[in-house]
């Protein structure tokens, strides 16, 4: 796979945030609770996740030659032909999950998401491997 610079970087982002997730979140949603230090750093990471994505899932707009992007919303509709619904929907729970955090909504279920997406990354590799075969 030939990739530019950006891109080579951005498929590195994605498993180094992963990685650091695997390496902190307890078992537990008890234990993930009661440290402050760990649900902020898996907040930030699962965010880095999400930008990381975006931004590969415009360069595999753009790779395969569509128009010019609208908005980052449109991209997964855009993509559908290109990447398999499961993929796309992953994509969307993290890029909602992001948002939420970014503009710091308050929603009491928010950390058990958080906790949620954190302890079952599969959806980030899978994502991972599908761009890389789309992009070829």
């Amino acid at each position: 796979m030939v990739l530019d610079g950006r891109a080579e970087d951005k498929f590195e982002a994605l498993q180094l945030y992963t990685n650091k997730i695997k390496g902190m979140v307890p078992k537990s949603f008890a234990d993930y609770s009661k440290s402050a230090v760990i649900k902020d750093a898996t907040e930030r990471n699962l965010q880095l996740i999400s930008d990381a994505e975006l931004d590969l899932l415009a360069y595999l707009y753009k790779k395969v030659g569509k128009e010019a992007i609208i908005s980052e919303n449109s991209l997964p509709e855009k993509l559908a032909g290109v990447l398999n619904k499961e993929v796309l929907e992953g994509y969307k729970r993290r890029r909602e999950l992001r948002n939420k955090l970014v503009h710091a909504y308050k929603i009491a279920a928010l950390d058990k998401d958080i906790f949620e997406q954190a302890s079952n990354l599969k959806d980030v590799e899978d994502f991972k491997r599908a761009v890389e075969r789309a992009i070829g």
